[in-house]
């Protein structure tokens, strides 16, 4: 998961070598918790075909303010 997450041009190479797309597609479906950039599962659901019930998606993405949810508004910025 990780390579597919944070990989360069030659890790993905290696992956696409030694793992199936089936397989790639199952890690994506199954997405560990807080474990993705938004950005790159995106991209992956798109290429691989992956759908993902939204709690389960919201859940597997990388969160730096675990504790806030929503976005961030400053009283010098309203």
């Amino acid at each position: 998961m990780e390579i597919l997450n944070r990989g360069d041009d030659r890790a993905m190479e290696w992956l696409g070598k030694t793992y199936t797309q089936a397989e790639m597609r199952q890690v994506v479906k199954q997405p560990r918790r807080g474990m993705w950039f938004e950005r790159t599962l995106n991209y992956w659901c798109k290429i691989l075909g992956v759908s993902i019930p939204r709690p389960v998606y919201k859940r597997a993405l990388f969160n730096l303010n675990p504790g806030h949810s929503g976005r961030y508004v400053s009283e010098n910025f309203k």
